[in-house]
């Protein structure tokens, strides 16, 4: 702990770390545009995973119990995409 703190005691603070550790300091450089499309296709993938998996889980919960008709009516619903 250091006494003594205000905005400008900091700012000196933090100007002197900045230039005593300079060679250190590694240039930030912002993803590229195919990583950026990537991460986005990704998250998007996984939310329909997890979106998927709340509508099927009824549907299994339904066929642990053996009712068979309205096991098939849900399927339907699903019809092409019931699939895993």
């Amino acid at each position: 702990m250091v006494r003594g703190k205000s905005d400008k005691i900091d700012a000196g603070r933090i100007a002197k770390y900045a230039f005593l550790h300079q060679e250190q300091a590694n240039l930030w450089i912002p993803s590229r545009e195919i990583i950026k499309s990537l991460k986005s296709l990704l998250s998007q993938r996984a939310r329909l995973i997890k979106a998927k998996l709340i509508l099927i889980t009824p549907i299994e919960e339904l066929a642990g119990l053996g009712l068979k008709k309205n096991l098939a009516t849900l399927k339907r619903s699903f019809d092409p995409h019931w699939q895993r």
